[in-house]
C-alpha cells in the first residue's frame, strides 16, 4: 500500500510513510554515522560496491550491508560508543543468514590495533562481491 492516495491527516499516512522514507540513504546518513563506521565505509568504498549504513532488512538493522553483483554481506561493527556499540546476538546472524546475508563482526580495538589485519580479513570476505 502506497501512502501517496491517503489523506493528509491521515495516522495510517504518517505511519506508511515512515517506512517508505527509512531506508534512503541520505536518512541514515544522517543520523548513524559516526567516526569508526566512516573509517570503515572509507576503507570500503574500494570496492566499488553500493554501501548502504544502518540498513533495515528482514525486519532487522545490519550496520553496513555491503551490494554488489546480487550479492550482499553485512559488517557488524562493534565497540564503539554510539549507534553500533553492540553486537548481533546469534538470532540475528542465523535470521540474517537465511535470507542470504553473512555478517561479519569488525570490532573497534580490532580496527584500532590491528588495522592491517583486519583489512586483510575484510578484503578476503568481500572478495565473493568483487568477483564476476
Amino acid at each position: 500500500m502506497n501512502s501517496q492516495y491517503l489523506p493528509e491527516m491521515s495516522l495510517l499516512k504518517k505511519y506508511l510513510s515512515s517506512f517508505e522514507t527509512k531506508n534512503t540513504s541520505e536518512y541514515q546518513n544522517e543520523l548513524f554515522e559516526d567516526t569508526f563506521s566512516q573509517e570503515i565505509k572509507a576503507f570500503l568504498e574500494q570496492f566499488k560496491a553500493t554501501i548502504h549504513v544502518e540498513y533495515t532488512i528482514a525486519g532487522l538493522s545490519i550496520d553496513l550491508l555491503l551490494e554488489n553483483n546480487n550479492i550482499c554481506l553485512g559488517i557488524d561493527l562493534i565497540g564503539y560508543p554510539g549507534s553500533f556499540t553492540a553486537a548481533f546476538d546469534i538470532e540475528r546472524y542465523r535470521i540474517l543468514h537465511r535470507v542470504g546475508i553473512q555478517i561479519v563482526p569488525v570490532s573497534y580495538l580490532s580496527w584500532t590495533y590491528h588495522q592491517e589485519e583486519t583489512k586483510k580479513f575484510l578484503k578476503e570476505m568481500i572478495k565473493p562481491l568483487t568477483e564476476k
